[in-house]
């Protein structure tokens, strides 16, 4: 049997019969991949820590009739940061799912790959969970082609003001004027302004930006409805991130 080699992150896994499980792989090179670790539910199995998910490795896959196999797997980064505080694992969680929700079998999207290897080591430290969380959304939107538009009303195109409507259908925000029209979620004094900001940032804060509690909520609920829009789901892991 045929095997290749692929570094991924597992997203998911569901278990399968007794011993095994199936996992839902993020691929670097190849995208999403299903694929089933044999044994992995073994109580001495060395497939059973390295194929939960978050964790980062380099994977020997064999070619099968109807589903690939793992037959090897080294891990590169476990995140073991993750799995000891709640808020950190429920924000790695969500944004494992957010990235799952976007991605197709057999297509690689190697910068997305990139940004989510790179957050979920970050939030194994950062003080700033939320809003690294809401950093790693914008980005994540903006790596896959759906960058919210927040220079101008993408209605009528004037000037937002500092208290403007946010509407995920049409992509970005919406003036005064055009906000009650079309029935635009409202976004907070405050909201815009953290929301572009962290357009720009190439990475995460690093601490040193201050958000109130209320502006966060506003604008990751804003991001939360442009990523429904899109994927056309909803996430699993929204209802438990809310309560961090």
């Amino acid at each position: 049997m045929s095997t290749y080699l692929t570094q991924a992150i597992t997203l998911k896994t569901h278990a399968v019969g007794e011993y095994d499980k199936l996992l839902v792989l993020f691929s670097r090179e190849l995208g999403l991949r299903r694929v089933m670790a044999k044994g992995a539910r073994r109580p001495r199995s060395k497939l059973g820590g390295r194929s939960e998910p978050l964790c980062h490795n380099l994977w020997e896959l064999a070619h099968g009739r109807r589903m690939d196999v793992v037959a090897h797997c080294e891990t590169r980064n476990g995140f073991r940061g993750l799995r000891t505080d709640f808020d950190r694992l429920m924000a790695a969680m969500y944004v494992a799912e957010a990235t799952g929700a976007f991605i197709d079998e057999l297509q690689p999207y190697p910068e997305v790959f990139d940004a989510l290897a790179a957050i979920l080591g970050i939030l194994e430290t950062t003080d700033a969970i939320e809003l690294t969380v809401l950093w790693f959304e914008l980005r994540l939107l903006d790596l896959l082609g759906y960058r919210p538009e927040f220079d101008s009303c993408v209605h009528c195109e004037a000037e937002l003001g500092s208290a403007c409507g946010f509407h995920p259908d049409l992509g970005g925000g919406l003036c005064d004027a055009c906000s009650p029209m079309l029935r635009a979620m409202r976004l907070m004094p405050g909201t815009l302004s953290v929301i572009r900001l962290l357009q720009r940032l190439e990475s995460p804060p690093d601490g040193g930006m201050s958000v109130t509690p209320g502006l966060l909520a506003n604008a990751r609920a804003a991001m939360r409805d442009a990523i429904a829009c899109r994927t056309e789901i909803r996430l699993k892991t929204v209802d438990l991130l809310s309560r961090l």
